[in-house]
């Protein structure tokens, strides 16, 4: 008797249990959810992940790419000189990277283009980088920038890298 009780308590508990977990749908209990409840879910989480996306601050990894930039100015403008001095002159629009430096990132500009030789408008060699564009000329980000002369450098380049300083 007190067997029998037991099972009938379990029984009655795992059919609650499953009855809570189904849904009566046409008279009859089904389970799970369905494409377009899955597909809602979906679209939903969609929109939070970029709410969140959109309000990350990526402004750090800039400013640290900026910073690159300025330090890769020091050194391959010192590491030309050097070369230079011992071999025959790079052309203009050779790479860097002809200089057998071993950094590969140090011959590389924030946007991952190609540091090389050019000329400025006074018509000196200088160490070029064409923006973020990767194209000659362009306006904001995407003008080209002289890295060994930063009085050459785009007012926002110039302005970012004293901010980035001062943190």
């Amino acid at each position: 008797m007190k067997q029998q009780a037991f099972t009938t308590l379990a029984g009655l508990r795992l059919e609650r249990r499953r009855l809570l977990s189904a849904r009566l749908v046409g008279g009859r209990l089904r389970r799970g959810l369905t494409l377009m409840e899955l597909a809602i879910v979906i679209v939903v989480l969609g929109i939070i992940i970029g709410i969140i996306a959109a309000n990350l601050d990526l402004s750090a990894l800039d400013k640290a790419q900026i910073l690159r930039m300025k330090t890769a100015a020091l050194n391959l403008n010192s590491r030309w000189q050097a070369y230079e001095a011992t071999h025959t002159s790079l052309r203009e629009n050779d790479p860097v990277s002809r200089m057998n430096i071993n950094n590969r990132d140090m011959t590389l500009d924030p946007w991952g283009n190609e540091y090389f030789i050019c000329r400025d408008p006074d018509g000196r060699r200088q160490i070029c980088s064409f923006g973020a564009d990767g194209q000659p000329g362009g306006e904001d980000r995407d003008e080209d920038i002289y890295l060994t002369r930063e009085d050459l450098w785009p007012a926002w380049l110039r302005d970012e890298v004293a901010e980035a300083e001062e943190n």
